[in-house]
């Protein structure tokens, strides 16, 4: 894995200093409930065993961005939904 966004925060303690490095890895554009191969479940234990910390969901019409509120209702603070209804 890969850190895309490296961080470094620092402490100060007695004289002590402690620095921790920590990456956070977001999917920013995700159609999970296009997937017919694997449950939604699978996917997420699948991007968090890779490293994705959060996922963001991305609806393109009424139906697919009820289903990314679905997935974000049943995965709080793992996946984020957007809601979009694609022009034609």
């Amino acid at each position: 894995m890969l850190p895309l966004d490296i961080r470094e925060a620092v402490w100060k303690t007695e004289g002590l200093i402690i620095l921790i490095y920590y990456s956070m890895i977001i999917d920013t554009h995700t159609h999970i409930y296009l997937n017919k191969e694997k449950t939604p479940e699978e996917i997420i234990t699948g991007l968090k065993n890779d490293g994705i910390e959060y996922i963001i969901s991305i609806g393109i019409d009424i139906e697919s961005s009820k289903k990314s509120i679905t997935l974000a209702r049943k995965n709080p603070w793992v996946i984020f939904a957007t809601v979009w209804v694609h022009p034609t």
